[in-house]
Parts: C-alpha cells; sequence; structure tokens
C-alpha cells in the first residue's frame, strides 16, 4: 500500500515552482499565480509570462504560512529577473501569495510597477483595521444571546429534531475531512508524496488553514484589485494599501471569470495597467497620479456590457 504513495526512488525531485509559460516580446515578465490558463495566453505577446505552481498540486507538503509560501518562490523568481521592475497578478490565494512576495520585494528596494489581485478575499484580521467596538457593545451582545436563548426554548420538538439530524451530518462531513487531511499530513510527514486523486483534496484543506492564519501587512506600491460583489469592502482594502489602489466590481461569478469573452476583457484591462505602468516608470513627471486610477465604475461598465451581448 505504501508503495502508492513513496517517490520515485530517492533521486526523485521536486519539479521547478516557477514554470516559463509564454516566451515572447521584450518588455518586463508578469508572473501569474492561480486562475485560467488562458488568461496568461492573452496576456502574452508583449511580455514573457511565467506561471507560480501551486503548493500541494505536486503531492509535497504545503507550507504552513503565505509567508513561507512567498519566500519558496522568491528565489526562482529573482533568478529569471534578478532586478525590477516586476509586475505580478494573482488569482484567489494567488492573490495573497504575490501580495507578500511584492511586498518583500520593496522592502529590498526593488520596484513592483503593478500587482493585480482577481477574485482575492482578504483575510479579516487585515492588522490595520478598526478594533471592534468596545465595552458599549458588550450589553447588546448579551441581549442577542437571551433572545436566542428565548427563541431555543420556544421551539417545537419537530425544530430540535431537525437542527439535530442537520448538525449530525454536518460533524459527520467535519470528521470526514479532518480523517482524510490528517491521512494526507501523514503521508507527507514521512516523506512520501501524494498520489494525484488525493492532491486537490489536500490543497484546498491546507490552503483554508494558510488563509485563516495570515495577516497581512500594509502593502505599499502600486495595487489594483478586480472583485465580485460582496467580497472584501473598501475599509479592508484602503487598510491594507499604502500606494496607490484601484478597486474593480467585475460582476462575475468565479466560474464565468475564466470564460470568454470575459477573460479576454479581463487580459486587456491588465495590459491597459502594466502599458501605463510602463510609461509612469519611463516619464514619471509626465503623468500626474490620477492617470494611474480611472472610475471603478469604468471596469465595470465593462464586464455589464459584455453580459449584455452575451446574453443576446
Amino acid at each position: 500500500m505504501i508503495r502508492l504513495f513513496r517517490t520515485q526512488g530517492p533521486a526523485a525531485q521536486r519539479r521547478a515552482m516557477v514554470c516559463s509559460f509564454v516566451t515572447e516580446g521584450k518588455q518586463a515578465p508578469l508572473f501569474c499565480h492561480g486562475g485560467n490558463p488562458d488568461l496568461g495566453i492573452y496576456l502574452g505577446g508583449e511580455r514573457s509570462v511565467y506561471w507560480l505552481f501551486p503548493h500541494g498540486m505536486d503531492g509535497y507538503p504545503v507550507p504552513a504560512t503565505i509567508e513561507a509560501m512567498a519566500q519558496d518562490y522568491l528565489p526562482e523568481i529573482c533568478r529569471i529577473r534578478p532586478h525590477g521592475p516586476y509586475f505580478f497578478l494573482g488569482c484567489s490565494l494567488g492573490g495573497l501569495v504575490m501580495l507578500e512576495i511584492a511586498r518583500r520585494l520593496i522592502e529590498k528596494g526593488e520596484i513592483v510597477a503593478m500587482l493585480a489581485m482577481i477574485d482575492t478575499a482578504l483575510p479579516e484580521n487585515v492588522s490595520s483595521l478598526p478594533e471592534p467596538a468596545g465595552e458599549g457593545a458588550e450589553p447588546e451582545a448579551l441581549a442577542a444571546i437571551r433572545r436566542q436563548r428565548t427563541r431555543s426554548a420556544r421551539r417545537s420538538h419537530a425544530d430540535l429534531a431537525w437542527e439535530f439530524s442537520a448538525q449530525t451530518g454536518r460533524r459527520l462531513r467535519w470528521a470526514t475531512r479532518l480523517a482524510k487531511r490528517t491521512a494526507c499530513d501523514g503521508v507527507v510527514r514521512v516523506g512520501a508524496r501524494l498520489p494525484p486523486f488525493a492532491r486537490p483534496f489536500y490543497f484546498f484543506a491546507k490552503t483554508e488553514q494558510v488563509i485563516a492564519r495570515y495577516v497581512p501587512r500594509q502593502y505599499n506600491g502600486p495595487l489594483v484589485v478586480f472583485r465580485r460583489p460582496g467580497a472584501s469592502g473598501d475599509q479592508q482594502w484602503r487598510a491594507l494599501a499604502g500606494g496607490s489602489l484601484e478597486l474593480h466590481d467585475t460582476w462575475l461569478e468565479p466560474n464565468e471569470i475564466s470564460q470568454l469573452p470575459y477573460v479576454h476583457i479581463l487580459a486587456e484591462q491588465i495590459k491597459k495597467y502594466m502599458r501605463r505602468a510602463e510609461r509612469q516608470l519611463s516619464a514619471p513627471a509626465a503623468l500626474p497620479q490620477t492617470y494611474l486610477s480611472p472610475p471603478a465604475e469604468v471596469t465595470s461598465a465593462v464586464f455589464r456590457n459584455a453580459s449584455r451581448e452575451e446574453s443576446r
């Protein structure tokens, strides 16, 4: 049984974590983490595109923190491009990883010309967010608990039986996930490699934990965010961004963002930001700061118009 999980001999080595995806163009390369490969194809042409392979999907252990993930990628990124300007793009979890990579490079004195994040939800523990209400909120919280207890006391036996059944199902699912995650942890802990069928579950289970414990620090570079309505609010993003910030609502579901025509529209929007960033770097006095800050409604309108045309 253990043969199923062992690596193929002692000489088996981990694959490169940064892979060449599109090799063309003379502009500074774009480094991507996550998302649809079609997006990388549309972003190519003017510059090379490199893809960061997600931790865990190769069957090896997932680092315990976002910081450890970023540190794992940094040497390969710096080997490909020793100095800036850098262009980064991250989707979902990849947005947080790229945020940490970009922050570390800026701390070293490098230039990050653009960091774009797609469908990335910030953890609720952004360090610079205002603290929760103090003692004045406590009586209201206690009153809410009392009201909930009163409603619970008035429920019928049928309601209680239904709730017990639902809780039992949730607990069984939680126990099953815990057992699978523990088994995967045990396999990688002894130096074995997970088989392909176990890797997606292991990846999502571990990244949930990694995101939950991540506390982002303020990022002092230009930041462009493409988000879905209902995602992290403006207050969280403004607390995170120490430099310029652009928020764009796409009005799309996660599965739609990777489909035509939206993926092409998204690529064109990102290309515009990269071109503007390059022009600003070459002639900083010629471009006012507001040139990199078009209204957020522009992108939203583009996606809505494309959605209407698609439905016809």
